[in-house]
């Protein structure tokens, strides 16, 4: 039922063609050719019908008659049927929107986007007709013809210039004197500043230059001596021996810099960065990695448990307890006690370590600590817990420690590291596990992956003008078998190497 507004269409369109300046006689032949507009009109039923099927609600609003053959809208067509560049969606859209009497905002973008369609569908369908290429490409040889004259005049013009340049040049090289001194440099007035001491830095560039080309000798030593000098004096020879000159003090000592140029102070490198090399890292912004372990240590104090970090030595595990006690302020709302359980070696020096810390005036345990304790909300981080195996520590402090950091609103909650799971390393009774292992989440800390410990050793050395080779740092990730206090002693020993050859 389209069939003669598309027929309209294409009038509309070839007429517009037909009347545009520029064409070639090819091309207004074949413009004259009825194949040519009915391909066009298959091409645009072909685009309908897709386009119809895609915006059902739109296809009335386009395909008429009265839109369709607007100059504007012809004009659009025309760009896209003779290959001269895409039409605008958004102009089309405003053509089509204010067909439709619609102004909001809202409508002119959706416009936009079927119109973006439309234009679409139509250019592939006008791609598929064999019978509308021959439009196209004769635009083309037509445009290729015309870039091919210009550049051709424009060469044309280069070469008439550079003619012009050259015989300029040579015009003025033959007004040159003949005598080749005229293009030394002025260096018997540099030599002359230098040896009275009053040279510049650009006589100082002179000479060098001077060197470099072969134009003056500077000697020292025994060759000195042997031109007519001093042995501690250095000489300036011109290039064609004419002119000896002796140098004393600093003119001397700035001449044998010339040809012997200082010796450059030793490099000072930065500290080394894979420190420290042994036990807890106490500053944060040191820990590297971990994020998934201090994270799910966080979750477990949030629900109201303990939790306990079990690996092997060296592994990094009291590391985290300096994360956790970062953190413990603003995620937990608990006030963190570190204690380190290798400087203590008995309850006494325990009880006496947590009072102070938590500000009890006095040493108490039991129920007066319980007492001291009501209402507080700490963090107790104990580290090296094995301690508490030995002689002078007892069942009972173990399950005090159970009493102060069981349930919601106790005072306590722990953060415990350890080498072995607490079942296994505090068996209190055949019959009853540990106190300690009941409250605790046990949370493995395993060493790092090779992809792991590579990224550490890069990002301690992007500080650092040292670099280490793919095999060396193959080396430091193999011995250390991922345990990060291995690999940062062993990459510390490899930095000290290379920066101070210490072996």
């Amino acid at each position: 039922m389209f069939d003669t507004l598309f027929a309209a269409v294409a009038e509309a369109v070839f007429n517009l063609l037909l009347q545009e300046s520029g064409l070639t006689e090819r091309v207004r032949a074949v413009l004259r050719i009825d194949p040519e507009r009915r391909g066009f009109q298959i091409a645009l039923a072909r685009a309908c019908t897709d386009f119809t099927q895609q915006h059902p609600a739109w296809a009335a609003a386009l395909f008429d008659q009265h839109f369709l053959t607007q100059p504007e809208v012809v004009e659009l067509l025309s760009r896209l049927l003779a290959r001269r560049g895409q039409p605008d969606p958004a102009r089309m859209a405003a053509l089509w929107a204010a067909q439709l009497h619609r102004a909001d905002p809202a409508s002119r973008a959706e416009a936009a986007t079927v119109a973006a369609d439309f234009l679409r569908l139509l250019e592939a369908e006008l791609d598929a007709r064999p019978e509308l290429r021959a439009l196209s490409e004769s635009r083309d040889i037509a445009a290729v013809k015309d870039n091919t004259d210009t550049i051709a005049t424009e060469i044309t013009a280069l070469r008439r210039d550079f003619a012009e340049a050259l015989r300029l040049l040579q015009a003025a090289l033959a007004a040159l004197p003949a005598s080749p001194a005229t293009l030394k440099p002025p260096l018997a007035g540099v030599i002359e500043r230098f040896t009275s001491g009053v040279y510049t830095p650009a006589d100082l560039d002179l000479l060098r230059e001077a060197l470099r080309a072969g134009q003056i000798a500077i000697a020292t030593g025994e060759r000195a001596v042997s031109l007519g000098g001093s042995a501690d004096g250095a000489v300036i020879v011109t290039g064609d021996h004419n002119q000896i000159v002796i140098l004393q003090g600093n003119a001397a000592t700035v001449a044998r810099e010339l040809i012997e140029p200082p010796p450059k102070p030793p490099m000072v490198y930065p500290p080394n960065p894979f420190t420290p090399t042994g036990g807890r890292i106490t500053d944060p912004t040191r820990i590297f990695d971990r994020q998934r372990e201090v994270r799910q240590a966080l979750d477990y104090l949030r629900s109201g448990s303990s939790v306990a970090f079990i690996g092997d030595s060296g592994v990094g595990k009291s590391s985290l307890l300096t994360r956790l006690k970062e953190r413990a302020e603003t995620e937990l709302g608990r006030t963190p006690i570190l204690l380190d359980m290798q400087n203590l070696h008995s309850e006494d020096d325990y009880y006496q370590a947590l009072c102070e810390e938590a500000g009890i005036a006095t040493t108490v345990r039991g129920w007066k600590l319980e007492r001291a304790l009501r209402g507080r909300r700490l963090l107790l981080l104990l580290d090296e817990i094995e301690k508490m195996t030995w002689d002078g520590f007892s069942h009972n402090l173990r399950a005090e420690l159970r009493g102060l950091a069981e349930g919601e609103d106790a005072p306590f909650k722990l953060a415990l590291v350890a080498r072995s799971p607490l079942d296994r390393l505090f068996p209190d009774s055949e019959l009853n596990t540990s106190p300690l292992a009941g409250i605790c989440q046990q949370i493995n800390v395993k060493p790092w992956n090779d992809d792991t410990a590579r990224a550490f050793i890069q990002q301690r050395l992007s500080g650092t003008p040292v670099h280490f080779s793919d095999d060396e740092i193959e080396r430091l990730v193999q011995i250390s078998n991922g345990l990060p206090l291995r690999l940062m002693q062993a990459a510390f020993n490899l930095y000290r190497t290379k920066t101070s050859g210490d072996v």
